[in-house]
């Protein structure tokens, strides 16, 4: 059995499951993160969203459960896996999804 390389970069994946796209909006306005290591990616299978957060290994898991705990408010878990997502779903947004959200969809006033 080989053991995994010392220097390899781990990342931890979340991936999260919003409703509709108000849903989406709504998080990226009123969530108040200040995590940044992390990549994410939006995806759209079957008129739902799929929010899909890669933790860069330096975060620590305090940081990480933080992060949970805020964003569940918003939305919940999702069933699908990222490589189903990759098969079957459509990438909507890349890179930075809540900024581009904010700027894309200003909330009303």
């Amino acid at each position: 059995r080989k053991r995994p390389s010392k220097n390899r970069t781990t990342t931890r994946t979340a991936i999260f499951k919003f409703e509709d796209l108000e849903d989406v909006i709504a998080y990226a306005h009123r969530n108040d993160q200040r995590l940044t290591e992390f990549e994410d990616l939006l995806y759209m299978l079957d008129d739902t969203y799929y929010y899909v957060v890669h933790f860069d290994e330096t975060v620590a898991e305090t940081h990480i459960h933080d992060y949970y705990g805020q964003i569940l408010e918003f939305t919940a878990p999702s069933d699908k896996t990222e490589f189903y997502l990759n098969d079957y779903g459509k990438i909507v947004m890349s890179h930075n999804v809540v900024e581009q959200v904010k700027r894309y969809f200003p909330e009303a006033e």
